[in-house]
């Protein structure tokens, strides 16, 4: 029997090595390696674009899981509870990488970056669950659409991504769109009203969440997209741990039980698929993909809030629905463009 040398990691069982290598090691490398495999390059975008797509399309559902764990669980215990099976699933289906990884990301400025990432993640995840009191899912996710505009402004300024006129015409569309989604409300826009209070913890959440994704984007050549997102799952529950009711989880009952380790697993997911794609895809068109995320929250308490008693319905207007695919034309325009390589990251 070989011994395992010191500092070695125990192996996980087959099938999880196997399903770690579809879920995360998919044509991905860090800027330390060399090889220039021609299948790897062929598939480089096709990976990336099926990884966004999956990673969106589980944000965009995760929000009516949490709304109902909500009932139960506060915004911090459940974030923190999120983070923790994160970051112990993705240790385990890592193994020696995330080793090596941290092992060559020692400096300050690695570990400024880091804490930059995790903290902005926590403050996201946070005030997206905390927002989700006073909104319902959809109108969450359609708030959150700051965000890419913030990304998008920050891939022009930071990493000198060209702005195209295609991405003026994209963020044009998503704004008319949002307009008329919310045309049934804007009586409820005054100072104190839910939607007021909600709308403003999540226009925070959307600056948190871009803090957080063009913060890990820099990390990118010295470190993979899962050793990213442990890292930052560790940062929040240490940050969340003085904060969090242990206990709460013994409230839950097995079906809620299930829905949390399902958010669980799909933070870890959805988040690594998404920041994996961000190595071949361009930050302003990452952004403008995110958009889709609310359209798939919107389409899907249309189909499950009828029958799930702690989703209301939204009896959303024929205005609201052309807003949802005024929306999907500003992503379609927006990110069919020239293709652009991301642009040069400053040290």
């Amino acid at each position: 029997m070989r011994h395992a040398r010191a500092f070695d990691l125990p192996s996980p069982p087959f099938f999880l090595r196997v399903f770690t290598i579809l879920l995360f090691d998919a044509t991905e490398h860090t800027g330390t390696h060399t090889s220039k495999d021609f299948l790897s390059q062929l598939t480089a975008k096709p990976v990336a674009a099926i990884l966004l797509v999956t990673g969106v399309l589980i944000l965009g559902t995760t929000p009516l899981v949490l709304k109902v764990l909500l009932l139960n669980i506060d915004p911090i215990s459940l974030t923190w509870y999120r983070y923790t099976g994160a970051a112990v699933f993705l240790f385990v289906a890592s193994g020696r990488p995330l080793l090596d990884d941290l092992k060559q990301n020692t400096n300050r400025r690695s570990a400024i970056r880091l804490l930059l990432t995790g903290i902005g993640l926590a403050g996201n995840q946070v005030l997206f669950v905390a927002g989700l009191i006073y909104l319902t899912p959809s109108t969450a996710h359609i708030v959150l659409q700051i965000a890419p505009f913030l990304v998008v402004a920050g891939g022009v300024v930071i990493f000198d991504e060209p702005f195209h006129s295609r991405l003026l015409i994209g963020i044009a569309l998503l704004a008319l769109g949002s307009s008329l989604f919310f045309n049934q409300r804007y009586g409820e826009i005054r100072p104190g009203s839910n939607l007021a209070v909600g709308v403003g913890i999540l226009a925070v959440s959307a600056i948190a969440w871009a803090t957080h994704f063009l913060a890990q984007k820099t990390l990118h050549e010295t470190m993979r997209s899962r050793t990213i997102l442990f890292c930052s799952c560790v940062i929040g529950c240490t940050v969340l741990a003085p904060f969090t009711a242990y206990d709460a989880i013994s409230s839950l009952d097995l079906q809620l039980g299930i829905f949390l380790l399902t958010v669980t697993i799909g933070t870890a997911v959805s988040y690594t698929f998404i920041s994996r794609a961000t190595r071949s895809i361009s930050t302003s068109t990452m952004g403008l993909a995110l958009a889709a995320a609310p359209l798939i929250t919107v389409f899907s308490m249309m189909i499950f809030a009828p029958f799930v008693e702690d989703l209301d319905e939204e009896h959303l207007n024929f205005l609201a629905i052309c807003g949802a695919f005024v929306v999907v034309a500003g992503l379609m325009i927006g990110t069919s463009r020239p293709d652009v390589k991301p642009g040069p990251q400053r040290a």
